[in-house]
């Protein structure tokens, strides 16, 4: 269906609002990304701090374990005087251990803080039998002061540790526990944690993860399937709140921004594209567009044989629209068939004379699919015959996308029982050219300038052009070669045994109307390196 100018119009009324659209999504993208952001960089550093505490751990049971064997080589008396200060260098020299003491038949018998005044009913409460045979006393009340701390018990060797001997890892805002597991016997017990009082609960396995606990954003587990130590890591709101808030900021600002960049161009070039289309439109209503006219010759003999006729917008002094732009808006625009008729119109007016002095010449008009829809099209064909100029003077050139649009197929039998000669253009470019010759009956082809440029070239495609050639001969049909530049690819097709005609810069360049009068005014055959 052909858009008017009032639905055209529609269209672009609504760009603003898909800008606008585009700008909030944008903005919206942009917080759901900092959303993500944030959720990464918080569990990232939730894991971090949760990794060093659990390293920091591993470390200090792998020191402890060390020291208890150095103290259970102790050559000294058991509990002796000696043994005693032997064991109390082995702790001046470690900064974690806070006493350590001897056992026998599991009873306390000595330690460096309480000397040999052991209650003999004194014992610690059960702890857990680990796989490496160690036994960790964990959170437990020591008789040697009013505090609790954690024992690691090896063969008959004791070693509380410093009940702060995490205190630098502890950060504002977070609390975290350190638990060990027996996974064997199911037993799990709290080593060390901060603050005093916290509302972790003990977990209930020790299975090695990395997970958010009941989908709590601000808690971390993390367990050593090695050592069998999990830690749990709980951050408060304010532990990352100004980091949040920088995270929204940013990604919010440039979502803004991205939004507003992509609204902005968009507006931008549905701006050009509407004044663009729209001049186009106000210069076929004001006849502004020129027609130019490129010979075509006999490439043999290099005499003049017809003229294709080739729209051309001058927007400014100088500096023209390409063709390819033009078509391509009146397109999308839907008023192509406007753009059809406005060169039918220009070529009568300019080729009229001419055309019925020359009957053997010939001009060329290129259409699309759709003008063979419009009676509007048919109409203005027909004036050319109120003129006395016969309907073989008048070719119709289409390319193979419009050829092959299935309506286009009753169109071209009918301008061929009108008695146009029908001309596919671009050939071999696409749309299998074959399978549409079978399909549609053409005069004649044009072979696209693609394949011409590679005439004296080391190129592959080059072996296409005999094809196409065989393919018109075969057939029964008209050849044109399109884009002759040099003299090399004149020559190469002069020398072919067949009847070609050729156009290209090579013969002449488009040409305005009075060029033209003074062309066909003169020797109508070719000066070598003449510009025509």
């Amino acid at each position: 269906m052909v858009l008017n100018r009032t639905k055209l119009l529609g269209i672009f009324d609504a760009v603003p609002v898909i800008a606008l659209v585009i700008f909030l999504l944008c903005a919206i993208t942009g917080k759901i990304l900092a959303r993500y952001v944030d959720d990464y960089l918080s569990r990232a550093e939730a894991d971090s701090y949760t990794q060093e505490l659990l390293s920091q751990t591993n470390k200090i049971l792998q020191q402890a374990k060390d020291k208890i064997s150095e103290i259970n080589q102790s050559p000294h008396e058991f509990c002796s005087a000696n043994d005693l200060r032997f064991i109390r260098n082995i702790i001046y020299s470690s900064g974690f251990i806070s006493d350590l003491g001897r056992l026998k038949n599991e009873q306390l018998q000595c330690s460096v803080l309480l000397g040999n005044n052991i209650p003999q009913s004194y014992s610690y409460a059960r702890g857990i039998l680990r796989s490496d045979g160690s036994v960790i006393y964990g959170d437990t009340p020591l008789f040697s002061s009013y505090n609790r701390g954690v024992i690691l018990s090896i063969n008959n060797t004791n070693l509380v540790f410093n009940p702060g001997l995490l205190s630098s890892f502890e950060r504002p805002h977070y609390s975290y526990s350190v638990y060990a597991g027996a996974p064997a016997l199911n037993a799990i017990v709290r080593l060390f944690h901060h603050p005093e009082q916290n509302s972790i609960e003990t977990p209930s396995n020790i299975i090695h993860s990395r997970t958010w606990i009941d989908g709590n954003r601000y808690t971390y587990k993390l367990c050593s399937p090695e050592t069998h130590i999990c830690v749990i890591t709980v951050a408060d709101e304010l532990a990352y709140q100004n980091k949040h808030r920088l995270i929204d900021t940013v990604f919010t600002i440039l979502g803004l921004l991205t939004g507003g960049l992509a609204a902005l161009l968009l507006l931008r070039y549905f701006h050009n594209a509407q004044t663009l289309t729209m001049q186009l439109m106000r210069a076929i209503t004001r006849q502004e567009l020129d027609v130019r006219y490129q010979p075509i010759v006999n490439v043999k003999t290099g005499k003049i044989i017809a003229f294709e006729a080739l729209i051309r917008w001058e927007i400014r002094p100088d500096d023209y629209v390409p063709p390819d732009v033009l078509i391509d808006l009146a397109e999308k625009g839907g008023f192509i068939t406007r753009i059809t008729n406005y060169v039918l119109i220009r070529v009568k007016a300019d080729m009229n004379q001419i055309l019925q002095d020359h009957p053997e010449l010939r001009v060329n008009i290129n259409i699309a699919a759709c003008d063979l829809q419009h009676d509007s099209f048919y109409a203005a064909l027909a004036r050319f015959q109120n003129k006395g100029i016969r309907p073989h003077q008048i070719g119709i050139e289409l390319t193979e996308r419009s050829a092959a649009d299935c309506h286009a197929f009753k169109g071209i039998e009918r301008l061929r029982a009108l008695g146009h000669k029908i001309y596919l253009d671009d050939f071999g470019t696409g749309y299998s050219s074959l399978a549409l010759l079978g399909k549609i009956q053409v005069d004649a082809l044009k072979m696209d300038k693609a394949f011409t440029q590679t005439v004296g070239t080391d190129a592959l495609t080059v072996s296409i052009v005999p094809q196409i050639l065989s393919i018109a001969k075969k057939y029964k049909l008209g050849i044109v070669v399109e884009g002759i530049e040099t003299e090399e690819q004149a020559a190469y097709f002069k020398a072919l045994p067949l009847s070609i005609a050729a156009q290209g810069w090579y013969f002449g360049k488009p040409q305005n109307i009075n060029e033209v009068r003074q062309l066909l005014g003169i020797s109508r055959k070719k000066k070598k390196n003449s510009p025509f």
